[in-house]
């Protein structure tokens, strides 16, 4: 037994850590191995000995884990004083290693919230932090809403959070953080330093609604604002103002739409107007374009319906500096009797080109009746 072991403390979740080291004064160039058949989780290089690179023990459950693959071997702390290893050369030289010496950390990563303002897309909105002394970047589940820049968590590009409802928004879609259901992981990621090869040694489960809930718990409302002071506008009135925009932050910037801009919709300046050709239909919450056709005929298409909360787009602001703000228009039009009256009147017979009847109407804009292509009326 002329070979002897040095073991070295080892912190839990140090993915291929280095264990110890083997000497034998009576063969100083000797190669070592296991004894009996080498175990997944340990291999020796030159006279050292270590984890192999995916594997990490932890300390609570006495367990050897290998997150990357999905794979655990469990240990007592009596066996790990008990492996055998030998000379390749000569047998009879062998010494139990003892590879149980593992130091207890604080592994628990801590989620902290931070301040970010409300409606702000892809906000900061919390901090990740760790006592693994082995860590060089972290991961989160693929979901909807967050993802992990650094030791930051982030809403993803197109989500905000609406402090006044308490919830998240990408367009037109609103999702409730009370309604998600399951867990969500963090993960700790060590990195090795001559490969860059990428692998787990920790990893957290958190309640998915209670996560959500605790990150956003620090949404303020912005010191500066974006409003939006909104125009009663008429049905059936084409390129109605619908609002004015007002920004209480730096001036010189830019108005438009956070998403893609609708098709019925425009901004001019500070001002929100439908498009020269579309109005709106109050009995049935669509957006109308007619064209005169050159023939004296109409054509026309719509778009909708919508429902009051789908009347609704995001308008941003874009400083000088880059800095934006936002703001959620919700458009409302007046319901008018928008019948065309056709009163007859008394005419001769037999007069050429004779007044028949009268056309009135309420609407409140400057409008021209006009008829159909016919023969007979004008």
């Amino acid at each position: 037994m002329a070979i002897t072991f040095t073991p070295i403390v080892v912190n839990e979740h140090d993915n291929g850590a280095k264990l110890g080291f083997f000497e034998n004064p009576v063969n100083v160039n000797a190669g070592y191995a296991f004894y009996h058949e080498k175990p997944a989780i340990f291999k020796i290089v030159g006279n050292e000995l270590f984890l192999e690179d995916t594997w990490h023990y932890d300390f609570e459950t006495q367990t050897f884990y290998d997150y990357t693959n999905g794979l655990t071997l469990a240990y007592s702390n009596e066996s790990l004083t008990q492996w055998a290893f030998k000379d390749l050369e000569d047998a009879a030289q062998w010494t139990y290693a003892d590879i149980s010496i593992y130091e207890d950390i604080d592994e628990l990563i801590e989620v902290t919230p931070v301040p970010f303002s409300s409606l702000e897309t892809g906000a900061t909105i919390a901090t990740i932090s760790t006592n693994l002394p082995v860590n060089e970047k972290f991961n989160i589940t693929q979901n909807t809403f967050v993802t992990v820049d650094g030791n930051n968590i982030k809403l993803n590009d197109n989500f905000y959070y609406d402090i006044e409802s308490g919830f998240f928004q990408s367009g037109d879609s609103i999702y409730d953080p009370n309604a998600t259901s399951g867990q969500i992981v963090i993960s700790s990621v060590q990195v090795d330093s001559q490969t860059a090869s990428e692998t787990i040694n920790y990893r957290q489960e958190f309640d998915y609604s209670t996560f959500l809930v605790s990150i956003v718990s620090q949404a303020q409302q912005a010191s500066s604002s974006l409003t939006f002071s909104a125009v009663s506008a008429n049905e059936h009135e084409n390129g109605a103002l619908l609002g004015s925009l007002q920004t209480s932050g730096e001036s010189g910037g830019i108005y438009s739409f956070n998403s893609s801009k609708p098709s019925m919709l425009k901004i001019v300046g500070d001002q929100l107007f439908l498009e020269e050709n579309y109005h709106f239909d109050y009995e049935t919450s669509s957006f109308y374009h007619y064209t005169q056709e050159s023939n004296g005929g109409t054509s026309w298409s719509y778009l909708g319906p919508y429902s009051p909360e789908e009347l609704s787009w995001r308008l941003k602001y874009t400083a000088p500096s880059g800095a934006e703000q936002f703001v959620d228009v919700n458009l409302s039009f007046s319901d008018i009797d928008e019948a065309v009256t056709i009163t007859p009147v008394a005419f001769n017979s037999l007069e050429v080109g004779t007044i028949v009847a009268t056309v009135s109407h309420n609407f409140l804009t400057n409008s021209q009746i006009e008829l159909g292509s016919n023969s007979l009326l004008e």
